[in-house]
């Protein structure tokens, strides 16, 4: 294709028109040494030119994911100021599938398309929310849209289910997930070794011990599950020692809930995986081998205090002695804010609404006395939804959950499909990891690790959707001889 060929197609007309109104628009801009918001205009206008001429959102969605893979919190925080609202990277792409279905798809086909056995709880979970936000938001303003994620994350559900369309697409993800860990690793093990602290904080300046471990575990699931399907000895060998690397990253990490999320995802995984426990054994000794090997090699050779360190921050999982150990988790204040949580439940059974948590526990926290931090949060999810979203709020996202597992297990059991069954097993360790996290944290409430949370589980039922139609498309293919 020549430079000429272009402008022959209507679609790259469209590109060049588009470009050249915001060199029209921009032109004055530059004059005047507005670069930043030059720049911006630039990349949005691409971005929304992409997504119209493709008809998807599908490459500027993958990007996202990668994003937060690699870089957490470093690429969450990236934004604009629009006035006195700052428009996120996360809510950047919720509005660029909003307004591509809006501009290319009919709502009555949007309807039909999207039917999932999880709409009718979404709905009332949504409705819930909603209701509250608008009760709570002339109180708090942004602060109660800032808390809201809870909810509109869970559009990420939706994301997945209607753009992943094939079963390529799940593996383009997977694959983006195993690329994603081992740089998160890398990134977190560079940062404690100061050599490299430097230069680590120069490619990603924010520390986010969990929000890297929740990435890296992801990757370590998917390799567990999906090893045996790897016929590339050189690629599964690079994979194997590339998980040892990331489950020791973890480790050193000292993120107590990280350790109880991956090794509780893993039990699951051998518990679930009912004709492949001989192979999850043989792939899992090894593992655990190697990593004992490179946590002996550490102490020995780079920091002779690990160990004693190693032991005081397991003790403290089942001690909360929170005074000796070197985890940035404060266990007694959890469990006093979880006091006050449960009273504000009894205090406000239909919901207390979305705004700033309770005044001790901003305090907890660390925050100034009456200091308003809308960042501050229950470190736990599903108690912070319990308490936002009251008790009704609260059962629709149980049984949002009941059904995804509920319909994702029966898939398990039942497919024919060994492929689809291995990646379905490891979607939903993966996803279990995350909710593991989220009763120690505030996983939900933060884009780095809630997306994950909510595309997990469109991953699943898409999964479901799509192995049901090509079963369909077989018996029809097999009928018609």
């Amino acid at each position: 294709m020549t430079i000429l060929s272009l402008f022959d197609s209507s679609k790259y007309r469209i590109i060049v028109t588009f470009a050249l109104i915001v060199i029209c628009f921009s032109l004055p801009l530059f004059i005047f040494s507005a670069f930043r918001f030059l720049l911006i205009l630039i990349l949005v206008t691409i971005v929304f030119t992409v997504c119209i001429v493709l008809r998807s959102i599908k490459p500027i969605f993958y990007a996202f994911l990668f994003g937060m893979f690699v870089f957490n919190r470093d690429f969450a925080h990236l934004s604009i100021h629009i006035g006195s609202i700052t428009l996120y990277v996360t809510e950047a792409v919720l509005a660029l599938f909003i307004l591509k279905n809006m501009l290319l798809v009919p709502f009555k086909k949007i309807i039909k398309e999207v039917k999932t056995p999880l709409d009718i709880p979404f709905a009332i979970y949504y409705l819930i929310g909603f209701i509250l936000l608008i009760k709570n938001l002339p109180i708090y303003g942004m602060i109660a849209v800032r808390h809201f994620v809870l909810v509109y994350y869970a559009l990420f559900f939706y994301i997945i289910t209607d753009n992943i369309r094939s079963f390529e697409d799940i593996q383009k993800i997977v694959k983006l997930c195993f690329i994603g860990g081992i740089i998160s690793a890398i990134l977190l093990l560079g940062r404690m070794i100061p050599q490299t602290n430097h230069l680590i904080e120069l490619i990603s300046p924010k520390s986010n011990t969990i929000g890297r471990s929740v990435s890296i575990s992801l990757s370590v699931i998917f390799f567990i599950s999906l090893n045996n399907y790897i016929t590339n000895n050189k690629v599964k060998i690079v994979l194997f020692f590339s998980t040892l690397i990331q489950i020791l990253a973890i480790i050193m990490g000292m993120s107590r809930s990280a350790w109880v999320a991956l090794a509780g995802s893993l039990i699951f995984l051998f518990i679930i995986s009912t004709e492949n426990r001989k192979y999850m054994l043989s792939v899992g000794i090894p593992v655990l081998i190697g990593v004992i090997a490179l946590i002996w090699g550490y102490n020995h050779f780079v920091n002779s205090s690990f160990f004693s360190n190693l032991y005081t921050e397991v003790s403290s999982i089942y001690t909360f002695d929170d005074i000796k150990t070197g985890s940035t988790a404060n266990s007694k204040w959890r469990l006093e804010s979880y006091k006050t949580g449960f009273q504000e439940i009894l205090q406000h059974p239909l919901g207390k609404g979305f705004g700033p948590p309770a005044p001790d526990i901003v305090v907890g926290a660390g925050q100034a006395k009456g200091e308003i931090d809308s960042l501050i949060d229950y470190h736990n999810s599903p108690l912070s939804i319990l308490i936002r979203t009251g008790f009704l709020g609260f059962a629709a996202f149980l049984c949002v959950n009941a059904i995804f597992y509920y319909r994702t297990i029966q898939f398990c059991m039942k497919t024919n499909k060994p492929l689809h069954r291995a990646y379905m097993i490891g979607i939903l360790a993966g996803h279990l990891s995350i909710f593991i996290n989220s009763l120690f944290f505030m996983v939900l409430q933060v884009p780095y690790m809630g997306v994950f949370y909510w595309i997990f589980m469109g991953l699943g039922i898409a999964l479901i959707k799509i192995s049901n139609e090509l079963k369909s498309s077989e018996q029809l293919l097999q009928e018609s001889h």
